[in-house]
């Protein structure tokens, strides 16, 4: 199982990790963070495989996506 860390109040909520997450692990939340933006959500952490897809492509690196061994 992998873990993913989201720094919400970086996020700008460009949707580019929901976009390009081939399990559909995020979702648009609902919360603002203190800017105003909805911040990305993590829905489903168990169809992570850890491609780390979210983490390269966020331009304001909100995401990191770890190994189980790398969290423990």
């Amino acid at each position: 199982m992998h873990s993913i860390k989201l720094r919400g109040e970086w996020c700008k909520a460009c949707r580019i990790c929901i976009q390009i997450c081939p399990r559909r692990v995020y979702v648009q939340g609902k919360e603002p963070n203190a800017k105003g933006y909805k911040v990305t959500k993590v829905e489903r952490l168990e169809d992570c495989t850890g491609c780390k897809l979210c983490e390269l492509m966020c331009p304001d690196l909100v995401i990191t996506v770890e190994d189980a061994e790398e969290s423990n």
